[in-house]
């Protein structure tokens, strides 16, 4: 497959995963703000959920940009989104402007979901025709000008 393609595949996953890494950094620097917000949403042991989610959305990201095991990634990140987006963004309990603001963020989330079950399912068909990691990248094109 031209590196061209790799290329473009490695941007499109790095901006599914752009995503994921914004909202933990986010939670980084607003860290009592968000384990406030998640108190008040009635989250049990929000002081062991924030740093878990944190690490799975930064983590998570980053295997997702760099193409590390990305069936599992996928599979994993979708799995997150899941019950994130029915506690956090239940747009059937709220009325008034805050209604239409919730229901983009639980339909942005489902998207962003559908997008990476997607990807999980073609995973295989990219797999057979890519190889597109960042490392596999940087590897061949070094290889190339080595050769030059």
């Amino acid at each position: 497959m031209p590196t061209r393609v790799r290329r473009q595949l490695l941007f499109s996953r790095t901006l599914m995963a752009l995503v994921f890494l914004a909202a933990g950094i986010s939670k980084v620097f607003n860290y009592p703000t968000t384990l406030e917000y998640m108190q008040s949403s009635g989250i049990w042991a929000s002081s062991l959920l924030l740093p878990l989610s944190i690490g799975v959305e930064l983590i998570g990201g980053f295997a997702l940009a760099a193409g590390y095991r990305p069936r599992l990634t996928q599979m994993a990140l979708a799995l997150y989104l899941v019950p994130v987006t029915l506690v956090f963004h239940r747009f059937w309990s709220v009325a008034g402007e805050l209604r239409q603001a919730t229901l983009v963020e639980f339909l942005k989330n489902t998207c962003i979901c559908g997008g990476l079950l997607s990807m999980y399912f073609q995973q295989r068909l990219l797999d057979s025709f890519m190889g597109g990691t960042l490392v596999q990248i940087r590897k061949e094109s070094y290889q190339r000008r080595r050769a030059a």
